[in-house]
C-alpha cells in the first residue's frame, strides 16, 4: 500500500432504496477497498426505503479502525436528489458513485483515484461486469461485459467537477448521468476509462415487456438530455464518450426512421415504401448486431420502430425543458 500521504481522500457516495436482498454484501465490498482506511468515507443515502435496507446499513456499521460510514435517511427524493444531499454531506476530493446492487472489486477506490491524478481529467468510469447473482463466486458467473460506457454504476469525480457545474439535475429520473459528463466536459474537463477500476453489477431479469418499456424509458431520458443540454451537447460532441454519442444517435435514429417509413408511403405508395424500408433494416440488423443483450436482440431491435413513434409523444410532453432555467438546487457550492 506504499504511499498515503499523497492519496487523495475518496467519498463514496451510494444512494439505494429498498435494496435489502444486496446491500449487507455491497456493504462488505466497501469495507474490503485495499485503500487506507483514513483516506476514505462512505455515505449512504437511504432514498426512503420501506423495507429493511435501513436497518441493515446500521448493521454494517463499521469498527473505529475502518473508514467512517454514514448514513442519510430521507423521505423519497429520487436518486438525483438524494446524491446531491450526499455528496452535500462528505469531505472527500473524489466523489465515486457506485449503485446497492453492485460489488466493487478491492482495487476499485485505488485505480478510479490513480486516475484522477491528471488535474485534466474530471470524471472516471471503469468497467461494469453484468452478473446474474452477487450470492455466488463472481469470477465463475457468466457475466456481461460493458467497457467504456459510462454509467453511474462506476464512476469517480473530481469534486472541483461539482464545484464548477453544480449537481445532479433532479429533472432526470433516469440519464442524469449523461447531463453530468456533458456539463464536465463543456467546463473543460476530460472523461478517461480506467479497464482495471471493475464493479460486478446485477443483471436485471427483464422478460420481454420489460426490455421494451426499458428501452422507451431511456428514449426518454435521451430526449430529455437533448432538449436541457442540446446546445453544449452539439458544442462538444467530438469531446464526449462515444457511448454517449451512440446512446444520443440511437435515439433520434427511432425519431426519424418511423415517420420515415410513413412519408414514404404517403409520397410514393409501395414502392417508396420499399426503398426507405432498406435503411431502417440496415439500422435494425446493425443494432442486433451490436447490442449486449442476448435474449430477445432481434425482437428489441426491430422494436425501434413502434417505440419511435411512442417517443414523439415524449418529445412534445417535454418539449418545454428545452426553455427552463437548470434548477437553482443543481447549483450549489459544495464545500
Amino acid at each position: 500500500m506504499g504511499r498515503t500521504a499523497d492519496q487523495s481522500f475518496v467519498s463514496v457516495v451510494v444512494s439505494f432504496r429498498n435494496e435489502c436482498k444486496h446491500l449487507r454484501a455491497h456493504i462488505r465490498a466497501l469495507l474490503r477497498q485495499e485503500y487506507p482506511k483514513d483516506k476514505y468515507e462512505i455515505v449512504f443515502i437511504d432514498d426512503g426505503s420501506t423495507d429493511s435496507s435501513l436497518q441493515i446499513a446500521k448493521e454494517e456499521m463499521p469498527a473505529k479502525n475502518s473508514p467512517s460510514m454514514k448514513i442519510i435517511h430521507l423521505d423519497w427524493i429520487g436518486t438525483g436528489g438524494a446524491r446531491n444531499v450526499g455528496i452535500r454531506e462528505s469531505k472527500g476530493e473524489i466523489v465515486a458513485i457506485t449503485d446497492a446492487d453492485a460489488l466493487p472489486d478491492p482495487s476499485w477506490i485505488s485505480e478510479i483515484s490513480d486516475s484522477l491524478r491528471d488535474r485534466k481529467i474530471g470524471i472516471v468510469c471503469g468497467r461494469i461486469k453484468e452478473v446474474p447473482g452477487l450470492d455466488q463466486p463472481l469470477q465463475e458467473l457468466e457475466q456481461t461485459t460493458y467497457e467504456k460506457t459510462y454509467w453511474f454504476v462506476n464512476v469517480a469525480i473530481s469534486r472541483k467537477v461539482f464545484e464548477k457545474t453544480g449537481g445532479f439535475d433532479k429533472r432526470f429520473r433516469r440519464g442524469s448521468d449523461y447531463d453530468v459528463i456533458v456539463r464536465a466536459v463543456n467546463a473543460g474537463y476530460e472523461c478517461r476509462y480506467n479497464p482495471k477500476a471493475i464493479v460486478w453489477h446485477l443483471k436485471p431479469q427483464l422478460s420481454l415487456s420489460k426490455s421494451l418499456k426499458a428501452e422507451l424509458k431511456n428514449g426518454e431520458a435521451d430526449l430529455l438530455f437533448l432538449f436541457v443540454d442540446g446546445k453544449i451537447f452539439l458544442r462538444n460532441l467530438m469531446k464526449l464518450p462515444t457511448s454517449v454519442r451512440l446512446a444520443v444517435a440511437n435515439t433520434v435514429a427511432e425519431l426519424i426512421f418511423g415517420p420515415l417509413l410513413v412519408l414514404a408511403f404517403l409520397l410514393a405508395g409501395l414502392q417508396g415504401l420499399l426503398v426507405a424500408a432498406v435503411p431502417i433494416a440496415l439500422f435494425v440488423l446493425l443494432r442486433a448486431y451490436v447490442s449486449k443483450a442476448r435474449k430477445f436482440r432481434l425482437l428489441r431491435a426491430l422494436a425501434c420502430i413502434p417505440i419511435g413513434f411512442a417517443l414523439w409523444y415524449y418529445v412534445f410532453r417535454l418539449l418545454p425543458h428545452a426553455f427552463e432555467k437548470r434548477p437553482l438546487e443543481t447549483r450549489f457550492p459544495i464545500e
